[in-house]
């Protein structure tokens, strides 16, 4: 969305033909444009929002979590946020289009929080409903890859409470994946790690790569979950 004085807002239906290099006529954008987006778009993978953002020159970018297309809740765990989050995008759109500066509307949120608060719910409906159909967890601790979501969830529950403390560090979404790094203390030693969590078009988890490190843990873990 492009604010300017004389054209108000418009659409991006006249970038459909790609001219010359790619991205290049983003730097020519001169207006106030605001990019929104969910951060599990299947549409429009975010990364493209990103990209968007970094080439306009006078672009603000938006990311809902834990959302699609038009960055709509699509999650059982936002239900709830349905009515809450149309309503302030259309206070920043209204706002946006009168020229006014847009407030910071992304919600500070700690790195991994949604994964954590899944995690928590291990063992239960709403856990499961998470998972698309023979979901697969790999991981370093183990010899063969955990599949279907009994399997993970027996996981998780054996592994749990081998953790002293367990601390996210950074996220990062890029279109159906997100990267989890973390650290913390299991055995009461150091221990560190990904976790890359994959989603299908619908948005459910399809796939779970978990990395330990250093290697004496991943003896410990393996010893543990055998």
């Amino acid at each position: 969305m492009v604010h300017d004085a004389h054209v108000g807002c418009g659409s991006n239906t006249a970038w459909r033909e790609v001219r010359g290099e790619r991205y290049s006529e983003l730097a020519n954008i001169p207006q106030l444009t605001l990019v929104v987006n969910g951060n599990h778009d299947i549409m429009v993978p975010t990364i493209n929002s990103f990209i968007l953002s970094q080439k306009i020159p006078q672009a603000q970018l938006i990311i809902y979590p834990d959302s699609g297309h038009g960055a709509l809740p699509i999650f059982r765990a936002v239900r709830s946020s349905r009515q809450i989050v149309p309503k302030r995008f259309n206070l920043i759109v209204f706002n946006f289009a009168r020229g006014k500066p847009m407030p910071s509307e992304t919600p500070a949120r700690s790195p991994g929080a949604d994964w954590r608060a899944l995690v928590c719910k291990n063992g239960t409906k709403e856990f499961a409903a998470a998972f698309a159909a023979n979901p697969v967890l790999d991981t370093s601790v183990m010899y063969r890859p955990c599949v279907g979501v009994d399997a993970i969830e027996s996981f998780f529950a054996n592994t749990n409470d081998m953790y002293d403390s367990l601390t996210f560090t950074n996220e990062t979404v890029d279109g159906a994946k997100t990267y989890l790094e973390w650290e913390g203390k299991a055995f009461g030693t150091d221990v560190g790690g990904t976790t890359i969590v994959t989603r299908d078009e619908a948005g459910l988890l399809g796939k779970i790569r978990l990395y330990h490190r250093p290697l004496q843990i991943v003896q410990l873990f393996s010893r543990r979950t055998r």
